[in-house]
């Protein structure tokens, strides 16, 4: 193959699912001095043609072709722009120009190097209004329709997937190619020294410059939080621009961390101008005010390859993904997420909650021949307190709980003559069976009547009171409630009563069997002395639940929890805390998105239909595809999770199906899933991997990283720079009786950054020294990393 494994991973999914491949080779045309980049189809060895979707082929055929230089991908005016930067990057010192730097952080988006490793090419989901241009005079060049670019699956700064950048994609558009003139460019204000190119430029090439570089392409490594990026940034703009408060936010703009979040209002004011003026006020000296930038920015001895270390418990956990959901579902998510100051991350996995309420009683969707899941879901929401949780759940829930009461009213008679009924058969067996045993009359007569009376009551269908959601409960119950509700409900709670349960902090007896079989379908036989049994054969159980992160830790104690599969079949959401940055005067919901909530919440519970949803071949591709990179990861970084992610598959295609059956114009089972909801469930499922993640750290299910805190403790308490293995492993031997034992958490903290290995010879047997990273301590060093 042209591409090894690693590279053909680090390609984004979406791109790889689409059959809008070509193959290409180093050809040299008349008249031209050097060789070109001429595409080819690998099936037939024939020339491919851009606008030609039958000269193109799938990712696995194109990869798998022999004789070619690399392999292509065909843009086919389908929401995908690619933006190609040509020479841009010196080979020989590695230095990237400040433009290109720009454009990266502008769009903050999959990026790649070129074949030539002296370019870059980036992916956007966008549109611009022409099918592709060029800037000559930065030899950047823009595309959407009628182009290929080359894919090496390189990455630049780290793998990130393709990100929706409408605005940022048509600033740029606008930047290379305006419709009029550009007016004249106002006067700097007075004491500005550096226009934006020049300082970026400058900051770039200071000794931290490759710190400043990182954080201004959208990298937010090595802080705890991305808020705390933007600080760090902004200390660097206020430094370089002299406090100008108007320059420091047009440079965040067009920086890799701008997002949304910095035009959000709180206490008043924007994030981005509390942001700034925070960083203006923690700035002492400025770039101006000092003799040269080389005097301030002298080199200084530093150990080669540090940088700060990546917080324990700091997974980057991304926000969710509203844009995959359903429109109506969309909108009201991201208005309660402002109306209720939470991050968006609650709202939104909670909201599948409610398309499962919806539909995991109507439909299954099959995946394969032999593999069918039904379309229920476990949901959890996790979050300190005084998080409005109850709110969320409580808006989410309401018309819900109000097409509950509706059905109940309309029903309430017929449930009342069914009742009646019951009661007359049961009257009338009773009077049979005394008549019967007294003998009065024909003995025959009243036994024949008897047993005709108990075959109808064995046959009678209960009508009960119709429920979708029920709050905590115990378990007995609920199996009672789901016999009632033909197999089917949903718990909705904001109290976390039942995740105690299930972790059997209440009842050390519990049964978990109906939490186990309720979320795979597995038939539920309960016999119970004295008591009426349960036989339930296709159960179906969803949750919605929202917890405080308390609850979660320690889980792992529990062997009965982890051990018969409980934790992995949760979808978790690790909400991050607004609490002191909450705007106290937010917008409400607006009226006509709650309508258009109340109508979908409505119309899918209307739904009637019956049946298996199925995947188009698109869909099923995407779905092998990611499935494939799951695999990968249950050996690698997921091996702590495994009971986990080994679901994940199943649980996306579940969601892919909820959100087709949401979206139907009709019956569901009509159409199949299409590609677009599949990458859809694909991004919802990204977010549920980074955020389990951070779940089970919470729990403690990584024993490895659990180790490395321990490990980093005894380190830090030493206050040394150094320290030998040998050492180590004897402040540790009431841990680890051997150093082999000791070895995986060890590497854990030389992965993160905390410490390097060092192979030390005195000229006899050589020893292995820990290195312990200057900027975790006080030392010589860590001014070195200060601004």
């Amino acid at each position: 193959m042209m591409l090894s494994q690693n590279q053909i991973n680090n390609i984004p999914l979406p791109l790889r699912a689409m059959p809008q491949w070509v193959t290409w080779r180093y050809e040299k045309r008349k008249g031209q001095d050097k060789p070109t980049k001429v595409p080819y189809n690998p099936a037939t060895g024939r020339r491919a043609s851009a606008g030609q979707p039958d000269t193109w082929v799938d990712f696995d055929t194109a990869v798998k072709a022999q004789g070619y230089d690399g392999v292509g991908y065909e843009f086919n005016d389908m929401g995908l722009v690619g933006v190609d930067i040509d020479h841009c990057i010196n080979l020989e010192t590695g230095e990237v120009s400040p433009a290109a730097l720009r454009v990266v952080g502008l769009l903050n988006s999959y990026t790649e190097f070129s074949p030539s490793g002296t370019g870059l090419h980036i992916f956007v989901y966008g549109d611009i209004p022409a099918k592709g241009r060029k800037d000559p005079a930065s030899g950047i060049e823009m595309y959407r329709d009628v182009r290929f670019l080359t894919m090496t699956g390189n990455p630049f700064m780290g793998v990130k997937p393709i990100e929706r950048r409408d605005r940022e994609i048509m600033q740029l558009y606008d930047e290379l190619f305006p419709e009029k003139p550009k007016e004249k460019p106002m006067q700097q204000p007075a004491g500005l020294t550096l226009d934006d190119g020049k300082l970026i430029e400058i900051a770039g090439k200071a000794s931290n410059g490759e710190k400043f570089r990182r954080l201004y392409s959208g990298d937010t490594g090595g802080y705890p939080s991305h808020s705390e990026a933007d600080m760090a940034l902004c200390n660097y703009l206020a430094f370089y621009t002299g406090k100008d408060p108007a320059q420091m936010d047009r440079l965040f703009r067009a920086s890799g961390l701008m997002r949304p979040k910095w035009d959000e209002k709180h206490g008043g004011k924007t994030y981005g101008a509390s942001t700034i003026e925070d960083a203006i006020g923690h700035t002492v000296d400025t770039f101006g005010s000092k003799p040269t930038a080389a005097e301030d920015f002298a080199p200084v001895t530093l150990p080669q390859g540090w940088e700060p270390p990546i917080p324990f418990d700091s997974i980057d956990t991304p926000d969710f993904p509203t844009e995959s959901l359903p429109g109506p579902l969309t909108a009201f998510v991201e208005c309660l997420s402002e109306s209720t100051q939470t991050p968006e991350e609650m709202p939104g996995i909670l909201s599948l909650g409610v398309l499962a309420t919806a539909f995991q009683s109507k439909y299954e969707v099959e995946i394969t021949s032999d593999w069918r899941e039904p379309l229920c879901l476990y949901t959890v929401a996790v979050a300190p307190p005084g998080e409005r949780k109850s709110a969320v759940i409580s808006a989410l829930s309401k018309p819900v709980y109000e097409y509950e009461a509706e059905r109940r009213e309309l029903e309430a008679a017929e449930i009342a003559q069914n009742q009646t009924e019951r009661a007359l058969l049961e009257k009338a067996l009773q009077a049979a069976q005394n008549n019967a045993a007294k003998k009065k009359g024909s003995f025959e007569a009243y036994k024949a009547d008897a047993l005709e009376l108990s075959a109808q009551l064995a046959q009678f269908q209960d009508k009960y009171p119709f429920r979708l959601l029920v709050d905590d409960t115990t378990q007995e119950k609920l199996i009672d409630i789901m016999d009632m509700q033909g197999g089917c409900i949903t718990v909705a709670s904001a109290e976390g009563g039942l995740f105690d349960a299930l972790a059997g902090r209440y009842d050390k007896g519990a049964n978990f069997d109906i939490y186990l079989k309720g979320h795979a379908g597995d038939p539920i036989m309960v016999d119970r002395i004295g008591r009426k049994s349960n036989y339930i054969p296709q159960p179906r159980l969803s949750m919605m639940l929202t917890i405080q992160p308390e609850v979660l830790q320690g889980l792992m104690d529990n062997a009965t929890f982890r051990g018969r599969g409980l934790c992995g079949r949760f979808l978790y959401a690790m909400c991050k805390s607004k609490v002191g940055r909450r705007d106290i005067c937010p917008d409400t919901i607006p009226d006509s998105i709650k309508a258009d909530y109340r109508q979908f919440v409505r119309r899918i519970l209307s739904d009637r239909g019956q049946g298996v949803i199925y995947l188009s071949p698109e869909a099923d591709h995407i779905r092998q595809e990611y499935a494939a990179y799951i695999e990968q990861r249950l050996g690698d970084d997921w091996e702590f999770m495994r009971d986990w992610g080994g679901k994940l598959v199943g649980a996306m295609v579940r969601i892919a199906a909820l959100m087709h059956a949401a979206e139907a114009a009709g019956d569901p089972t009509e159409s199949p899933i299409s590609p677009e909801v599949m990458q859809g469930a694909v991004k919802i499922a990204e977010f549920l991997g980074a955020h389990a993640m951070a779940a089970y750290q919470v729990m403690g299910a990584d024993n490895d990283y659990e180790d490395a805190k321990y490990l980093w403790r005894r380190i830090e308490s030493t206050g040394r720079d150094e320290i030998s293995k040998r050492d180590l492993f004897a402040m540790c031997q009431g841990k680890f009786k051997r150093v082999e034992e000791m070895e995986p958490s060890l590497q854990v903290l030389v992965g993160m950054g905390y410490v390097q290995e060092e192979d030390r010879s005195t000229g006899g047997r050589p020893s292995k020294k820990i290195i312990v990273n200057p900027h975790t301590k006080a030392t010589k060093y860590a001014k070195a990393t200060m601004l």
